[in-house]
């Protein structure tokens, strides 16, 4: 009887490997995982170009002004400073001038937003601070167009309360 259950126990473990053996070997499962991807357009580098506006403080005025800067890429982030110098086109004419730091996110591959913080100096004789955001889209690998919301206020005074001003404008990348 005991070689009987034997018999029987060795032909039940047989029967339940058959399956696993009828598979034959198995191959080791490989998961690809994807590399991050890199924004395809490269903000790094100097940039330059023109841009028109218009202040809203008492009575508005349109301005035109010239902006260059240099940014740094690192991945999808973008660090950069530039100078910026406008006039408005009104008597009485005034113009400012400022250097400011950009700091910004690339979005999908060519929109960069960003946000900037500067210092400058008003044609009336006062320093002035500034703060800013806007967004920059890449048309082609050198040229851009870019919108700026921006307050300026003396120093010692909150920029956010000061006038604000909108820029739009056309830059070259090189």
């Amino acid at each position: 009887m005991r070689t009987l259950s034997k018999l029987l126990i060795s032909a039940a473990l047989a029967v339940s490997a058959v399956p696993a053996l009828a598979s034959g070997p198995t191959e080791p499962v490989v998961t690809i995982i994807p590399a991050p991807v890199e924004p395809a357009t490269d903000w790094s580098g100097f940039y330059g170009g023109i841009y028109l506006g218009s202040a809203y403080n008492p009575g508005g005025q349109p301005m035109a002004g010239l902006k260059g800067g240099y940014n740094w890429q690192m991945g999808s982030f973008v660090l950069g400073a530039e100078a910026d110098y406008f006039a408005t086109t009104n008597a009485p004419a005034q113009n400012e001038a400022f250097i400011n730091l950009r700091g910004g996110f690339v979005l999908g591959e060519d929109f960069l937003v960003f946000a900037t913080l500067g210092r400058g100096r008003w044609s009336g004789g006062a320093n002035l601070n500034s703060v800013g955001f806007g967004g920059e889209f890449m048309v082609t690998d050198s040229i851009s167009i870019r919108a700026d919301y921006e307050r300026h206020n003396v120093v010692g005074v909150s920029p956010w309360t000061g006038p604000s001003f909108v820029k739009i404008g056309g830059y070259w990348h090189f």
